[in-house]
C-alpha cells in the first residue's frame, strides 16, 4: 500500500523480496494421488489444516486478499523480472492445486466461512490466469461451490449461520467480492446464487 500511495521503490523491493523468499523457503509438499495410503492421507490432511504456511485457509487468503493485489501492483515494474514472474505464477498454480484438492475435503458441506474464502481464492486464480490448463474446470467448480456456500451459510432473512456480527460482516464482504469478480471477469453466475446474495 505504501508503494502504491507514495511510489517509493524501497517498499516495492521489500514486498517483492518477501514474496520470493516465501516461495523459496516454503515449498509445496505432496498432494494426495491414487497411490496415497490412508496413513499418508491422514498426515497430508493434518499438514494442510495445521498451523503452517500451507494451511488451506491461508492459501485462500493469499490468493484472494493479498498476493493478487501485490501481483497487480508489481506486474509492470522492473522488479517483475522473468525469473520472479515465473516463480510467482508457478506458486499461484500450486495454490490452486491445494484449494481444489484439499479444501473440499475439509468442508464437504460448504458450511464454513473458511471454505467461502478458499473458493474465492480458487476462482480468483482461474479468472486471473485463464491459460492455465485447469482454469476452466477450476472456475466452474469454484462457482458451483460458492453457490453451495450461499445456500449453506446464508439464512432466508439474509443472516449468516454462525450468528456472529463479525462473521456476518466478513461473509457479506466475501459475497460482495464475488459479485465484483463476476463483473470484472464477465462471469455468468447462477441466478439462485445472485438472488440469495442480494
Amino acid at each position: 500500500a505504501l508503494y502504491h500511495l507514495r511510489g517509493e521503490r524501497k517498499y516495492a523491493e521489500k514486498v517483492m523480496g518477501d514474496m520470493i523468499d516465501w516461495i523459496d523457503t516454503c515449498p509445496l509438499r505432496s498432494l494426495p494421488d491414487e497411490n496415497t495410503t490412508p496413513t499418508e492421507m491422514l498426515e497430508i490432511r493434518r499438514h494442510f489444516s495445521g498451523l503452517n504456511p500451507w494451511r488451506s485457509l491461508e492459501v485462500g487468503i493469499r490468493m484472494f486478499d493479498s498476493w493478487n493485489r501485490t501481483y497487480d501492483r508489481l506486474l509492470h515494474t522492473d522488479l517483475m523480472t522473468v525469473e520472479n514472474h515465473t516463480k510467482i505464477v508457478i506458486s499461484f498454480y500450486e495454490h490452486a492445486l491445494v484449494l481444489r484438492e484439499m479444501s473440499p475435503r475439509f468442508w464437504p458441506d460448504a458450511n464454513h466461512n473458511h471454505y467461502l474464502h478458499e473458493m474465492l481464492g480458487l476462482l480468483e486464480i482461474a479468472c486471473r490466469f485463464p491459460d492455465m490448463k485447469e482454469s476452466d474446470s477450476w472456475r466452474e467448480f469454484a462457482i458451483h461451490e460458492l453457490g453451495r456456500c450461499a445456500r449453506a451459510q446464508l439464512t432466508e432473512d439474509g443472516g449468516q449461520i454462525e450468528g456472529s456480527p463479525g462473521y456476518h460482516y466478513g461473509c457479506l464482504g466475501m459475497f460482495f467480492s464475488l459479485m465484483e469478480l463476476a463483473k470484472t471477469y464477465n462471469l455468468d453466475l447462477p441466478q439462485d446464487l445472485v438472488a440469495r446474495c442480494r
